[in-house]
């Protein structure tokens, strides 16, 4: 279940709160210049009554029993400043940057290893990696983050920062010869998902699978449309982690 998660944050104040035993969310370093809250807004609907929203979740797929979750940030004025915004027309220009970085940077939801202490290496959730893929239609990059607005990344960066995980590994390895590395590399990653999958719930293959969907859909590089009566693999990858997590897996 979510709660069986774990928040990575440069935030060090955490509360988790809970309504009659049942876990209902977190909030993360409130009255702060920027915060965060995760919340079951099921339960939330139940206490204010605003049953006009369970239309709008059922137009959205909702059906009818599963938990709805929110997640929602507040920057304050001096955070925005930080990070190079000023203006309400800043503001809105880079709505897509300030998510990435509140999703990527600042807080992550994570799946503890049992074998690994370092918390920051910890693998972020499925679920969470959906949440950082969010189109606000509007530029991603904000002052002090810049990211990718949408498009494919250059051959520069694939093919420099890329090769980053590829040469370490070779070094680390001893390993000279490039075509035996790329080999060994991919044996390794795939003993290493496989081996973690029990944790993950999801294999190597699955990884790489679930990895290539949210960026093509990302780039907008997939343009052909799945067979009658299928699921994009994103929406399928989606479909899959909220079946996961709403049968407390």
């Amino acid at each position: 279940m979510i709660q069986k998660s774990w928040l990575n944050s440069r935030a060090r104040n955490f509360s988790q709160h809970s309504d009659k035993r049942r876990f209902s969310g977190w909030s993360i370093a409130m009255r702060s210049d920027l915060s965060a809250r995760l919340y079951n807004k099921t339960i939330e609907l139940e206490k204010s009554g605003k049953d006009y929203m369970r239309e709008i979740w059922s137009d959205q797929g909702w059906d009818g029993e599963q938990d709805v979750w929110r997640l929602e940030f507040q920057f304050r004025r001096d955070a925005l400043r930080r990070l190079g915004i000023k203006t309400f027309d800043e503001l809105l220009q880079y709505l897509g940057g300030l998510w990435q970085y509140a999703t990527t940077d600042w807080l992550r939801l994570t799946c503890p290893d049992p074998v690994d202490k370092t918390q920051t290496r910890w693998p972020t959730h499925r679920m969470w990696e959906v949440l950082q893929q969010a189109d606000w239609g509007v530029e991603q990059g904000c002052h002090r983050q810049v990211t990718s607005s949408g498009n494919p990344p250059s051959d520069n960066y694939l093919f420099v920062n890329g090769m980053s995980g590829l040469t370490s590994f070779m070094a680390r390895e001893g390993i000279l010869d490039i075509e035996k590395a790329t080999q060994a590399y991919l044996l390794a990653a795939r003993d290493y998902h496989d081996a973690r999958a029990d944790l993950t719930g999801i294999s190597f293959q699955g990884y790489v699978n679930e990895k290539v969907s949210l960026k093509a859909r990302r780039y907008g590089s997939m343009k052909n449309a799945p067979p009658d009566g299928e699921q994009h693999p994103m929406d399928a990858a989606v479909s899959r982690e909220y079946r996961r997590r709403s049968n407390g897996e």
